[in-house]
């Protein structure tokens, strides 16, 4: 039942992925500068556009410098002020961006987009009630509306609700035009994470199958199939979607993940050369807002063996922002230097909410498993093992289960076998 539904899913997938792919699929033309403030917005936005679809950095600075001298020629603009908030985010300038939407959503109550860019940052700062709050308005305002199902699917997932994500992404897929390519990629590959989290892998293969006809070497769903790979324990699929990326994308985070790929393919002299570029380039970067520090926090609490290095870069990204993904680094590197109640504290709001993204629960149930609370991590380290039993990590926290059914005379979670 479960694979007829994969088969039935992933060709209404493809057909309307080909149906997009065949219609629209192109360059998105950039706006030739003048000197004038709605010409600037313009060109901002489609730089922005061409950031999503390309992951290129070189595109948020480029929209940077077009929004400036939007705002200088007319300050007060409301659009402008806006793009402004989505470049800030795009650049994970996070505190700022809310600041300046707060703003503007008192101005402007009653607007579709200042509200989604409101939850974004919220979000983004790990302030979930606020974002819910948001969330909540925007959908009374316009049920309907695409930007509100899509952050009230990310709300539905960060409380551990695969199926009420699912759903909400689920209503916005129709109403995304065939004009636009990239926003109906995006929620396919939204679609694979959520269909993966809740334990259905073959549905999550044929949402990426789709991202990628609507849109070939879209880096948002490389970036997803890379993950997918991972956790799966498919290194050479992983090795070769970690290249795809870095060919399509080349950033010092992807380079980071393909000598990771590369290592765990079993090529520790060409993974060596990679980390080496790769530290070189994050290193250059460090200070700058289009950073890789999360992936060198990574680099240095694992291939660098330095724990201090790693906590002192991701202590630097957790003062910006807190969404899962800086918080789970920087407790992991916290965790490396045996802080546990620190790190513990840090992925206590994440657990509080219901989140179980396969990495924290692998995380978490390490850090909870080096203190006193064995119950604790036994659930969490079980939760890890039942949504990706095959990661490389997965022989690891089978041998600490057993560990910690011995210590409290329990049996490990393989060990309840239902009887025939």
């Amino acid at each position: 039942m479960k694979q007829a539904l994969a088969r039935l899913l992933y060709m209404s997938f493809l057909v309307l992925a080909l149906r997009v792919h065949g219609a629209t699929l192109g360059e998105a033309p950039l706006v030739a500068p003048r000197a004038d403030a709605s010409t600037q917005i313009a060109l901002a936005s489609t730089l922005l556009h061409r950031y999503r679809e390309t992951a290129r950095e070189e595109f948020v600075t480029q929209a940077q410098a077009a929004i400036t001298a939007a705002l200088a020629l007319a300050p007060e603009d409301y659009i402008a002020q806006r793009t402004a908030v989505a470049v800030m985010l795009a650049r994970h300038d996070d505190a700022a961006a809310l600041e300046r939407i707060t703003a503007l959503n008192l101005r402007f109550p009653d607007d579709v987009d200042t509200y989604a860019l409101l939850i974004d940052a919220e979000l983004a700062l790990g302030r979930h009630a606020q974002a819910e709050l948001y969330t909540q308005r925007l959908l009374d305002l316009r049920p309907d509306n695409l930007p509100g199902l899509t952050r009230a699917a990310r709300l539905r997932e960060l409380y551990g609700d695969w199926q009420g994500a699912i759903d909400f992404i689920n209503a916005t897929i129709n109403r995304v035009t065939t004009a636009e390519v990239e926003e109906r990629a995006w929620l396919y590959v939204q679609l694979a994470r959520l269909h993966f989290g809740a334990g259905r892998p073959e549905i999550a293969h044929a949402a990426l199958d789709a991202a990628l006809t609507v849109m070939p070497d879209y880096p948002v769903a490389l970036e997803e199939g890379l993950r997918i790979d991972r956790l799966s324990g498919a290194t050479a699929a992983a090795l070769k979607t970690a290249q795809q990326l870095y060919r399509v994308a080349p950033s010092a985070t992807h380079l980071f993940w393909l000598a990771r790929a590369t290592a765990q393919a079993g090529d520790p002299t060409g993974a060596r050369k990679l980390f080496d570029e790769f530290l070189g380039a994050a290193s250059a970067i460090t200070g700058r807002d289009e950073n890789a520090n999360l992936a060198l926090s990574a680099y240095y609490l694992d291939e660098g063996r330095d724990p201090t290095k790693a906590l002192a870069v991701a202590k630097v990204e957790r003062a910006r922002r807190a969404d899962p993904r800086t918080v789970l680094m920087y407790a992991a590197a916290l965790h490396g230097l045996g802080r546990d109640a620190d790190a513990r504290g840090e992925l206590d709001t994440l657990l509080a909410l219901g989140y179980r993204d396969a990495d924290l629960l692998f995380t978490a149930g390490e850090i909870f498993a080096a203190g006193s609370d064995r119950l604790r991590a036994r659930e969490l380290l079980s939760a890890a093992l039942a949504s990706a039993p095959h990661d490389p990590r997965a022989a690891t926290v089978e041998l600490r289960l057993r560990g910690l059914a011995a210590d409290n005379g329990m049996s490990t979670p393989s060990e309840h076998k239902p009887t025939s």
